[in-house]
């Protein structure tokens, strides 16, 4: 017969969450001098930008497993000075364009965007509503929370960011 710690000890192993392989991702800075740290777990991944300049941009794109449900995104100058303004955050993906800034915090404004289209969609004109990016600000950085599971599968996602026009 086994003992009730034993069997006990044995559940909590087996219901214990497996760790999950950490996700690869390419990125691509628009800067040389911007630096990114990618920090993930099984259901999020955050990625803390330094950019000295407050204006740049970035291509991410997952090259092993699809998006995690959540993504986070941290601006900041160095590690000891975080954005200010964040006059303009743009997001364009296969399926969306999104235009936001502090100001539009839970709210921000998107329309669909068809990746075939010879467009340049660079603003949105009329949008289609709007995306709950949550943007919080702190000393030390703004972070921008997406929703969960905005980004399809290992679909391309292209950032811009403005801390303060000059």
């Amino acid at each position: 017969m086994v003992p009730r710690t034993w069997i006990a000890v044995l559940a909590l192993f087996i219901a214990a969450p497996s760790v999950a392989e950490e996700p690869f991702f390419k990125i691509e800075l628009q800067k040389s001098s911007d630096r990114v740290a990618v920090e993930t777990t099984k259901l999020r991944v955050l990625f803390s930008i330094e950019c000295q300049s407050g204006i740049g941009g970035a291509t991410i794109k997952p090259t092993k497993e699809r998006w995690p449900d959540e993504v986070a995104i941290q601006l900041r100058y160095n590690k000891e000075s975080g954005f200010r303004m964040l006059e303009s955050f743009v997001v364009k993906s296969e399926r969306l364009l999104i235009d936001g800034n502090l100001a539009t915090s839970g709210a921000m404004p998107f329309a669909f965007f068809d990746p075939k289209s010879e467009s340049k969609l660079q603003n949105i004109e009329k949008p289609a509503g709007s995306m709950a990016i949550l943007v919080e600000k702190s000393p030390e950085r703004i972070e921008l929370a997406f929703p969960k599971q905005m980004l399809h599968e290992k679909e391309e996602v292209r950032i811009r960011w403005i801390d303060a026009f000059r």
